[in-house]
């Protein structure tokens, strides 16, 4: 998950898209940066909006919908 504004975030699926039946392609946030990276196949994603910033992957992270709610909950849902 990452946070684009005080009201609006992005929620990802961690599951690298390459290859997503390997159990270690799990997609893991670069610190003080925008981008995630499966260190399996080397993919690179955009935390703005999980597209594919660097192959093999061919498709973008799955994007889930984000709701901040009046109690400053975070509902994260598909």
């Amino acid at each position: 998950m990452v946070r684009k504004s005080n009201t609006e975030f992005a929620a990802y699926e961690r599951t690298c898209t390459f290859d997503p039946n390997v159990s270690a392609s799990i997609v893991e946030g670069i610190t003080n940066d925008i981008f995630a990276i499966d260190s399996t196949c080397g993919s690179k994603f955009s935390l703005l909006d999980g597209s594919i910033v660097n192959g093999p992957a061919g498709q973008p992270l799955l994007q889930y919908r984000t709701q901040l709610l009046s109690n400053n909950i975070l509902h994260i849902y598909n």
